[in-house]
């Protein structure tokens, strides 16, 4: 039985070739293959490049707008050079301080009451192993600085 329907049907050709002949035919498909790709990779950069353009007649444009509207153009920021071969590390030039000197710190705090404060549970034998030192500094109208230390 046939079917009555025959559009639904797609005959193929089937043809005997060579191995070689096969293999010519695939190189000379990979050829074209290549020379549209070669084509289109030269129709992206054309694309490329006139977008590169138009988006910098863009940019030129809106800076002319912002000027004539009385405002500031887009500022040109220069990329970071931190990792850079010639980058140097950030100087902070306070304008109270002249350069090169570097205000000191008050390394030692005068210590007004100390405070030694026991646990209130130590398990039998243990062993005194010095203070931890806690410093809490209270605003008073006189100054009272009281060195807690706590025993471990």
């Amino acid at each position: 039985m046939q079917n009555q329907d025959s559009s639904n049907i797609i005959q193929i050709p089937v043809e005997k070739i060579t191995p070689a002949e096969f293999i010519q035919r695939l190189q000379e498909e990979n050829r074209q293959l290549r020379e549209e790709n070669h084509e289109l990779r030269r129709t992206i950069d054309k694309l490329i490049n006139q977008v590169a353009v138009q988006t910098e007649l863009i940019q030129q444009l809106r800076d002319e707008i912002a000027i004539l509207k009385g405002q500031k153009p887009k500022p040109t920021i220069s990329p970071s050079r931190l990792e850079g071969p010639g980058s140097k590390p950030p100087r902070s030039d306070k304008p109270g301080q002249p350069k090169g000197t570097r205000k000191k710190r008050k390394t030692s705090l005068e210590i007004h009451k100390e405070v030694v404060i026991e646990p209130s549970n130590i398990p039998e034998g243990a062993v005194f192993k010095g203070y931890c030192p806690y410093i809490v500094q209270n605003i008073q109208l006189v100054v009272n600085n009281t060195r807690y230390l706590l025993e471990r």
